[in-house]
C-alpha cells in the first residue's frame, strides 16, 4: 500500500478540486458512517469483493468497480462475508467549492456506484497522484488537482455511456483510415467489415458504441465535411467534380445530402462563405 496526505496550504484551497489524502491497494477492515463523511471520496475497488451500503441500496463491490460518494451522506462499506481474500481500494478524499455541475451530475443522488468498470487507467491516475504527492509541494499538490480533475472526468464519461475503450478504438482504425484515404470511391459496409475480419452487425454495433452513429452514416459525415472544405478552399471546382471527389456519382443526390446538413445547396454556401 502506498498513501499520501499533503499538507493544506491556502493557494490549494483556490483550485476548483484540490486532494487531503489518498492511498492505493488499501486493504479495507470496514466502515460505518452514520453522519456521512466530511469529503468526497472516490474508490476504487482492485482485489477481493465487498459490500457498499448507502440510501437503501446494497452493492456487491468487485475488482474495477467504482464507487463516489458525496460529503454528509450516511453510508457504510466492508468486504463481503464470501470472500476469502482481503478487500483492496484506491481511493482519493478531496474538496470542491460548491457543488459544480460536474460533481452534480456524477452524484445526483449523493453516491454514484459504476460496476462492470473495465477501468486499467484510472488505476494508473490513483498511482500517479500517490506518487506526485510523496514529494509535499503546493506545485505537486497542483499537478494532482489537474490528475484528479481528469478522473472525474472520466468517470462521468463512463457513468453517461460516453466512454470510448481505446482498445475498441483501435480494432476500427484501419475501417476509419480506409474511409478518409478512399472517400471518392464506392465503399459498402461488407467490404469495411470483411477488412477486420468481422460480421456486418458486429462492426455497425461497435462503431454506434463509439461514435453513436452507423459506419455508414460516419462515412457520410466525413464526405460531407470533405464536400464543405472543397467548396471553402477549391472555388475553382464544380459542384460536379466535387460531388465525384467526395464519392457521389449523381450530382443531384450529392446536392440534396449537402443541403440536408448545411440548410444551403452547394453553390449556396460557397457564395455564402466568398461573398
Amino acid at each position: 500500500m502506498q498513501s499520501a496526505t499533503p499538507i493544506y496550504q491556502e493557494q490549494i484551497s483556490a483550485l476548483p478540486f484540490y486532494i487531503t489524502r489518498t492511498a492505493t491497494d488499501f486493504i479495507e477492515n470496514g466502515i460505518n458512517r452514520e453522519h456521512g463523511f466530511d469529503e468526497y471520496q472516490i474508490m476504487q475497488c482492485t482485489d477481493g469483493i465487498g459490500e457498499f451500503i448507502c440510501q437503501g441500496k446494497t452493492y456487491e463491490i468487485y475488482p474495477s468497480d467504482i464507487v463516489v460518494f458525496a460529503p454528509s451522506i450516511p453510508h457504510q462499506y466492508h468486504k463481503h462475508s464470501k470472500s476469502n481474500k482481503p478487500w483492496k481500494m484506491n481511493w482519493i478524499c478531496f474538496f470542491t467549492h460548491e457543488v459544480n455541475t460536474i460533481t452534480k451530475q456524477l452524484m445526483e443522488q449523493g453516491h454514484c456506484v459504476i460496476q462492470a468498470a473495465d477501468t486499467p487507467d484510472l488505476s494508473s491516475l490513483f498511482h500517479s497522484v500517490v506518487s506526485i504527492l510523496q514529494v509535499d509541494s503546493c506545485y505537486h499538490q497542483m499537478q494532482a488537482s489537474v490528475i484528479l480533475y481528469s478522473m472525474i472526468t472520466e468517470i462521468l464519461a463512463r457513468k453517461q455511456g460516453l466512454y470510448i475503450d481505446v482498445n475498441k478504438q483501435t480494432l476500427l482504425s484501419p475501417v476509419i483510415s480506409y474511409m478518409e484515404q478512399h472517400i471518392n470511391e464506392a465503399i459498402s459496409i461488407d467490404q469495411l467489415s470483411d477488412m477486420i475480419g468481422v460480421s456486418v452487425s458486429y462492426l455497425c454495433r461497435k462503431f454506434k458504441e463509439i461514435y453513436q452513429v452507423s459506419p455508414i452514416q460516419y462515412l457520410i459525415n466525413l464526405r460531407m465535411m470533405k464536400a464543405r472544405e472543397l467548396l471553402t478552399t477549391q472555388n475553382q471546382l464544380t459542384v460536379k467534380l466535387i460531388s465525384q471527389l467526395c464519392g457521389y456519382a449523381d450530382v443531384s443526390y450529392f446536392c440534396s445530402e449537402f443541403k440536408r446538413y448545411y440548410q444551403l445547396s452547394p453553390i449556396e454556401y460557397q457564395k455564402r462563405f466568398f461573398r
